[in-house]
């Protein structure tokens, strides 16, 4: 809030921002990654980039580092980059995180060794790492974006 009461022009634009998004969403128009004959899927991925988007941006208006959450922030972009059928470099996961690399390499070495998230060499080039989901994570990640969306899906949670 400013001295006046009122959101900062800027949490307004995203809220507005927010409210078209979910819109999107619920008539099945949303954009952002290549439709794999499933619109909910599709929706889900663009969920998880308005998440990381919005954890992001929370950083223009308080100091950023009070709301570091980089395993969250590693999920959802390792999510939204698998319905895209991509996997993201550790390099570029670093990046996401939005903390210094070393700390995000201790969390992806954690959620790597608690087989949530697989990493394996680029073919390509074998100096790079590259990171995905594992399938019981990628579930796990759909069911809390349906949860936090209010999109409807069948998938029961997979992590207890």
């Amino acid at each position: 809030m400013t001295h006046s009461g009122k959101p900062p022009v800027g949490l307004i634009a995203f809220a507005a921002e927010l409210r078209s998004l979910a819109s999107a969403i619920e008539q099945g128009d949303a954009v952002g990654s290549p439709d794999k004959g499933d619109g909910r899927q599709r929706s889900l991925a663009v969920v998880a980039r308005a998440a990381l988007s919005a954890r992001q941006k929370i950083g223009h208006y308080f100091e950023a580092s009070l709301f570091a959450d980089p395993a969250r922030d590693i999920l959802l972009d390792l999510f939204a980059a698998g319905e895209e059928g991509r996997r993201i470099s550790v390099t570029s996961c670093c990046v996401a995180a939005g903390v210094p690399s070393t700390t995000a390499l201790r969390w992806i070495d954690l959620l790597n060794q608690k087989g949530i998230v697989i990493a394996t060499p680029d073919e390509k080039d074998g100096r790079r790492i590259l990171l995905s989901l594992s399938d019981q994570s990628r579930d796990a990640m759909a069911l809390y974006l349906q949860t936090i969306s209010g999109i409807s899906g069948g998938l029961q949670p997979a992590l207890a």
